[in-house]
């Protein structure tokens, strides 16, 4: 069962994540950070890095993963609830 099937399109990312206003609205929140360390550290990687796509495909394999994980976490809790 695929709940999240859209994940962002490496050339969306790719135009949107150099907007210094993209970088400061994703990593500020009441005035804290709003993002995980390690997608923060791939973040500022992908903003130093010459050849963008290695970092770009890093990026978007962490995402990937994370995006399974919640969708398992999501299944587990529907079963869990059907069977209460």
């Amino acid at each position: 069962m695929r709940l999240f099937l859209k994940l962002p399109n490496v050339l969306e990312l790719q135009r949107g994540m150099f907007l210094p206003s993209v970088s400061n609205r994703v990593r500020s929140g009441n005035g804290g950070k709003v993002i995980e360390p390690k997608i923060d550290n791939l973040l500022d990687q992908l903003f130093r890095a010459k050849q963008k796509q290695a970092v770009l495909d890093v990026l978007y394999e962490e995402l990937h993963l994370r995006q399974l994980a919640a969708e398992f976490r999501i299944q587990a809790a529907l079963e869990k609830a059907r069977d209460q």
